[in-house]
């Protein structure tokens, strides 16, 4: 798949890219577009719960202990950098990653507990700088 038009010269910037900026899912969320995405894919959901998945940046899921783990027969979004690229990208004092960490627009929930994962796990730093909501710091700090 890296090979195709528009993915391989995407892949071949990714040395030249100072600045990510992107969001975050909570697995919890009815709303999260991961989760919808892989429910109309027929996955089973609660199986990945089980394995621990609690939210995803860039549509890469995590558990609280880190990058969620892949199974064979896992979906999974085309994305420049995983994981753990995110984390060493933020680590660097000439790039920048951006995390916004806001509520559902749809139900107005808090993801904070998705964010309280990243934000006590170094392996899931995956941010130089954190944008939150009002409603979502306000659960976190509950």
């Amino acid at each position: 798949m890296c090979g195709h038009t528009g993915i391989k010269q995407a892949f071949a910037a990714k040395k030249d890219i100072d600045l990510v900026v992107t969001g975050m899912g909570d697995f919890s969320d009815r709303h999260d577009l991961l989760s919808l995405f892989l429910k109309d894919s027929d996955q089973d959901l609660k199986a990945l719960r089980r394995r621990g998945w609690v939210g995803n940046v860039q549509y890469r899921p995590f558990t609280a202990k880190g990058p969620a783990p892949e199974a064979p027969r896992d979906l999974r979004a085309v994305t420049v950098f995983e994981l753990k690229d995110l984390v060493d990208l933020a680590l660097k004092p000439d790039k920048e990653v951006i995390l916004m960490a806001r509520q559902c627009g749809l139900c107005a929930r808090a993801h904070a507990a998705a964010l309280s994962a990243l934000l006590s796990n170094p392996s899931l730093k995956f941010f130089s700088r954190l944008v939150l909501d009002r409603a979502t710091a306000t659960e976190l700090l509950k």
